[in-house]
């Protein structure tokens, strides 16, 4: 038996957002095709193959034919975990602007940190070279004074 072809030409600004859009995998003919069609097979109008109409990410088969208290349920469902996961994400992104003022807190306590190991070391340097005077005038008084050396 043959198959008629019922397909009508619209342009783009005509196809309904909910539309199934794709196109053929033997001519590259743009395809649109309503939700219910996910998952048939359709026979291209261009090149008159038989082409698979993919079923959108997120779309299973049995919402199409699903009943509308089924699909009524589901969206209540659906509120229920989006409204749970919004919360979760708020909590994440308190999470988050703690762990930001943590780390802008860390930075700072770094940056003052190395001030201080510069300022630490300046003073050792000073320290050393003082030492180094020092015994210096130890050894001159030593030389002057070779009777107090015991």
């Amino acid at each position: 038996m043959d198959q008629k072809n019922t397909s009508i030409e619209l342009d783009q600004d005509e196809i309904p957002e909910s539309d199934i859009q794709f196109d053929c995998p033997y001519c590259g003919k743009h395809l649109s095709i309503d939700p219910r069609g996910a998952g048939l097979v359709i026979v291209c109008p261009d090149c008159e193959k038989h082409v698979s109409v993919p079923i959108p990410d997120g779309l299973d088969i049995e919402d199409i034919d699903a009943s509308p208290e089924e699909l009524s349920f589901r969206l209540r469902t659906s509120k229920a975990t989006i409204t749970k996961l919004q919360q979760q994400i708020y909590a994440l992104q308190q999470q988050v602007d703690e762990l930001q003022k943590f780390k802008e807190k860390a930075i700072e306590e770094a940056a003052e940190a190395a001030i201080h190991r510069k300022s630490l070391k300046a003073s050792v340097l000073q320290f050393a070279k003082l030492e180094k005077q020092f015994a210096e005038a130890i050894d001159e008084l030593n030389h002057k004074f070779p009777e107090f050396n015991d």
